[in-house]
């Protein structure tokens, strides 16, 4: 099968062999990723014939576009991050891939989202390789974050979240 993702925070040294680890999952891979990495990315694209497998987007606050565009999302934070690209893909309903930071963990976990150890790019394609082999998995995964989106991170819910605050302020 075919798989689409998007990278998110995709930077630094381990390009390649970010890259290289997703190719060799053994199934056609596409990517998206923002144009702030082309020129460290080109280079192995070209030298592995991925060309056809990547494209670039420059960055923008609304994601939507390139969420509905992918199956799922990458994130592989080498550092704390916020939880933000979780909800974006929760809303977009598909599968989020994100290292396992400890304060993802109060927003992904093994329920809604696939978490691997930072830098573990063995681990991060064996994932992409389950995605694809489990689609009933990836689908109750996928349901389940955009539940708990719905749930805590919908406008009802932050405008529910100000009105209490401002009373609780009186």
């Amino acid at each position: 099968g075919e798989l689409t993702l998007v990278f998110i925070g995709y930077h630094g040294k381990g390009n390649s062999k970010r890259l290289q680890d997703c190719k060799n999952a053994k199934q056609k891979v596409r990517f998206l990723l923002g144009l702030d990495y082309e020129k460290k990315c080109t280079r192995f694209i070209l030298k592995n014939e991925l060309s056809e497998r990547v494209r670039f987007f420059p960055s923008q606050p609304d994601m939507t576009l390139f969420y509905s565009a992918c199956d799922a999302l990458v994130f592989p934070a080498t550092g704390p991050h916020q939880a933000r690209p979780v909800f974006e893909a929760g809303y977009a309903r598909i599968p989020v891939v994100i290292s396992a930071f400890p304060n993802i963990r109060e927003f992904a976990d093994d329920s809604n989202a696939y978490l691997f150890e930072n830098k573990n790019f063995k681990q991060l394609a064996e994932i992409l390789r389950r995605i694809i082999k489990n689609p009933e998995i990836t689908a109750s995964k996928t349901e389940v974050n955009y539940q708990k989106c719905i749930a805590n991170h919908s406008p009802d819910v932050y405008e529910q979240k100000v009105k209490e605050f401002i009373v609780g302020k009186s």
